[in-house]
């Protein structure tokens, strides 16, 4: 919240940070520096920075556990984040996503994911191999399938979002057969509670 548009070279000199958060700024864009050295960083929040692209250095970031990329206007990722391992956490929520890079299924190790009001017009089938992803937040997005490969893909999450997805208009005359399907899930959300 402090209205910066460049990161100050002195970051550069702050390589044992762990957390850093520069949310709220008008950033735009990165310096490749700021990951370069800054590898021990374990929370990086960038939420709300007007973010155009992610760079590719952000692979850089072995140790990182938690992103927030939330409400920027990214349209893509690099295939670089696949070199983010550790991460456990990533919010991606409103921003411009059509599509993932196929490297995101090497992020083994997430268990929250939030991709809700994105432009995704399907769910990537590799997320019924990420055993380790519980939540899973899809809300308002643009997708036009979900069938029973994917509940069947899906069975071991704990929370699934998908508000506000074009699939679901076919399912209002099915609807109980549908829920039926998603018992296992504890919780499931398709509409709104009001």
């Amino acid at each position: 919240n402090n209205e910066i548009t460049l990161i100050p070279e002195s970051f550069n000199n702050l390589k044992s940070l762990k957390s850093l958060n520069l949310s709220r700024n008008h950033l735009k864009c990165l310096s490749v520096s700021l990951f370069s050295n800054l590898q021990n960083l374990t929370i990086l929040w960038l939420n709300h920075c007007e973010l155009m692209y992610l760079p590719k250095e952000i692979g850089y970031l072995k140790n990182l556990e938690r992103l927030g990329l939330k409400a920027n206007c990214l349209q893509e990722l690099p295939d670089e984040i696949s070199q983010l391992e550790n991460l456990k956490w990533l919010n991606l929520e409103k921003n411009e996503l059509y599509e993932l890079p196929d490297s995101f299924k090497k992020l083994k190790n997430i268990s929250h994911l939030n991709l809700a009001e994105n432009k995704l017009e399907k769910i990537p089938v590799y997320f019924y191999e990420m055993k380790n992803l519980h939540i899973l937040l899809l809300k308002q997005n643009r997708i036009k399938n979900f069938d029973d490969e994917s509940v069947v893909g899906l069975a071991f999450l704990q929370k699934l979002d998908l508000r506000g997805n074009p699939f679901l208009k076919k399912y209002q005359e099915s609807k109980f057969e549908f829920y039926k399907q998603l018992l296992c899930l504890n919780n499931f959300i398709i509409e709104d509670s009001n």
